[in-house]
């Protein structure tokens, strides 16, 4: 049995959620992909779930998409060797199948929902998802204030940044990646995510087996000033990436997997770090001075709690919704299209 993946392919940000759905399948070539349309409580992320296990006991290589709102559900599945994907299609991620009976297809569990019932609950349904409306629109507004805080914290130690000294650290990792050139191409997921559960990541799994540099660093160090440098010298080089984003600034590398060298580097800080890490850097090394961002974290921290807080009560009344569709769900007919669904993921030729 393969070891899975795990990646979050959206998160909560402060602009919102922010997806990278369209980086799921591998863009040298068309790929397949299933979109699932269903309301909570239709058995989603269960029907998923079930496929990815006997998908790995048969050998294959899974990698599981996580849900950001509840880490405990899943968005999707991608088989790598069929570049093919399985994906929750609906809102905030609301997807579409691209080739409808062609590359893609649709599976709609809205057809065993016992609608007769369902129609006479339509008020609560209504009352439910404006409560979860409202708790996400709170949490991001706490997140955008969080971004602020941070950004002033950035300002600060940019100010104190040896941009010399960077360039220098990062000609020496580029060093390492001569003779790893190849289509230039970047896989972009989320490793972390800010959820009702509180900070999550995969950040161990990504990195099993690579040769880990670790950048370390406190919340608000411009190491992005650091991410950056290296991402755009491999672009240069075409040197293809593994590049994870931070959900506090979701365009902007925290860690960067170099596959084809088996080679990482990632930032740790007290949101997450890498476990037995074979080279550690200290942010500090590149400043000229030393600076003080202490009260600015704890009003950063403290704003990430808050937004937490919301995420936790969406997810609550999330809870009610799903309770109000599980009993009205004819779920036999959704564990009737599994063979559908897994003979579709593993249609085309492997790679």
């Amino acid at each position: 049995m393969q070891t899975p993946k795990h990646y979050f392919p959206g998160g909560n940000t402060p602009k919102g959620f922010y997806s990278y759905y369209s980086n799921i399948l591998d863009k040298d070539s068309i790929g397949h992909l299933a979109v699932i349309k269903g309301g909570p409580g239709t058995g989603k992320s269960t029907f998923m779930k079930t496929l990815g296990k006997r998908l790995e006991e048969s050998g294959e290589a899974v990698t599981y998409l996580h849900c950001s709102s509840d880490p405990a559900s899943l968005d999707g599945l991608f088989l790598p060797r069929y570049n093919s994907a399985i994906i929750d299609g609906t809102a905030p991620h609301t997807t579409d199948p691209r080739y409808p009976g062609g590359a893609d297809i649709l599976l709609n569990f809205c057809e065993f929902i016992h609608e007769d019932k369902m129609v006479l609950q339509t008020e609560l349904l209504r009352g439910w998802g404006e409560k979860i409306s409202d708790c996400f629109s709170a949490g991001y507004s706490y997140l955008k204030a969080a971004s602020a805080v941070r950004q002033l914290m950035e300002s600060k130690s940019r100010s104190c940044l040896q941009m010399d000294e960077v360039t220098r650290f990062v000609s020496g990792i580029v060093k390492r990646l001569n003779g790893y050139s190849g289509k230039g191409t970047e896989k972009i997921y989320f490793l972390s995510a800010i959820t009702p559960a509180g900070f999550k990541h995969y950040l161990t799994e990504a990195l099993n087996g690579r040769f880990v540099i670790l950048l370390r660093a406190e919340a608000g160090d411009d190491t992005a000033s650091v991410m950056e440098s290296l991402r755009n010298a491999c672009r240069q080089r075409r040197i293809n990436m593994e590049v994870f984003p931070c959900p506090m600034n979701p365009e902007v590398a925290e860690h960067i997997v170099f596959p084809d060298a088996n080679l990482a580097l990632t930032v740790a800080n007290e949101y997450h770090t890498a476990n037995s890490p074979d080279e550690v850097v200290y942010f500090s090394d590149f400043c000229s001075r030393e600076y003080n961002n202490a009260s600015e974290q704890i009003r950063y921290r403290n704003l990430i709690s808050s937004a937490m807080e919301q995420f936790f009560k969406a997810k609550a009344f999330h809870d009610e919704l799903e309770a109000l569709y599980i009993p009205n769900v004819d779920f036999s007919g959704i564990v009737n299209m599994e063979e559908r669904a897994l003979k579709f993921l593993t249609q085309t030729t492997p790679k």
